[in-house]
Parts: structure tokens; C-alpha cells; sequence
């Protein structure tokens, strides 16, 4: 998915990576997406998630497996194109948007 906020692209994956629900059918806000599944929310500049991680610290052991961070992609402008890193099964390549 990419989705500018505050003047910035923001790239990162359109499955959430608790259970793969479609985030394009999230809800985005105050730069964070929420899982329309399990209302998971990570924060779209650093992948990070904020719920359950900072509701729930004290089964922080028994929910880390399903609180890995949403993975992002580098972003840059070149002229007006945007172009986005993303992994490929040889390393990283740039795919244009």
C-alpha cells in the first residue's frame, strides 16, 4: 500500500501481518492503519505496533509472535514519478508507482 500523510509517501505491506487481513480495507488515522480483522493498529512511518504491544505489555510473552512489526518500504520521488524498494527473491529492487 502507499499513502501520503502530512506531504509524505509512506510504502508497506497491504496484509497485515498478524493473520494477513486486507489493510486496504483498514482504517488509516493520525499515522496508523487498524486491521479491519483484529483491530491490530501498527504505525505507517515505522511499522511498529501500537495495539495490542501498548495496551498489553504484561502478555507482551505470550502475544509477541503475532506482534510483528508491519514491514515498510523506502520511498523516494524521482521527478514525478514515486518509486518504492521492494524485496525480490535475488535482493532488493525499485518498482515504480
Amino acid at each position: 500500500m502507499v499513502v501520503k500523510l502530512e506531504e509524505k509517501i509512506y510504502a508497506f505491506d497491504a496484509e497485515c501481518p498478524h493473520l494477513g487481513a486486507p489493510l486496504e480495507e483498514g482504517t488509516l488515522w493520525d499515522g496508523s492503519i487498524e486491521c479491519p480483522w483484529h483491530h491490530y493498529i501498527y504505525d505507517i512511518r515505522s511499522g511498529a505496533n501500537l495495539y495490542p504491544r501498548n495496551v498489553y505489555p504484561e502478555d507482551l510473552p505470550d502475544l509477541e509472535e503475532s506482534l510483528r512489526p508491519l514491514r515498510i518500504y523506502p520511498v523516494s520521488r524521482v521527478g514525478d514519478s514515486l518509486w518504492v524498494e521492494l524485496p525480490t527473491a535475488q535482493g532488493n529492487g525499485d518498482c515504480r508507482i
